[in-house]
């Protein structure tokens, strides 16, 4: 895989991409399967789309719950959002942490790592520089 910049990623990412690719998704099918669960920092979300771009590009089913489930509620998480979380790692085939600038703050980022390493040890890290 090749090294991915900030910057790149960020020119791979557009709001209207963002806004449209949540109507491809129904969140009602709980149980989709996914090649990847993106594990990242919602602050660095541009980055992250331009990324889930790319490896949508490549044929790779992806997870990123803002794209996904976009119902979510971010302010109110609850026990059934944690369920969801862990569900979807559950029906992915890997883990894919990507590294960047906010990821040091995550709270979910650790929490993901550690989950889906602990059950499957499938977990890779990509860096955004």
């Amino acid at each position: 895989m090749p090294l991915f910049t900030s910057e790149y990623l960020k020119r791979q990412s557009s709001e209207t991409l963002i806004i449209e690719s949540k109507k491809t998704f129904s969140t009602k099918n709980s149980n989709q399967q996914f090649d990847i669960f993106l594990s990242h920092s919602f602050l660095d979300r541009y980055e992250v789309y331009g990324l889930y771009r790319e490896l949508t590009s490549m044929g790779f089913s992806v997870y990123v719950d803002w794209i996904v489930d976009s119902d979510l509620d971010r302010t109110n998480v609850t026990k059934a959002t944690a369920e969801l979380i862990r569900n979807r790692m559950r029906n992915s085939k890997s883990l894919l942490l990507a590294i960047s600038t906010n990821a040091a703050i995550s709270k979910w980022m650790p929490w993901e790592l550690g989950y889906v390493d602990g059950n499957t040890r499938k977990c890779a890290i990509v860096p955004v520089v």
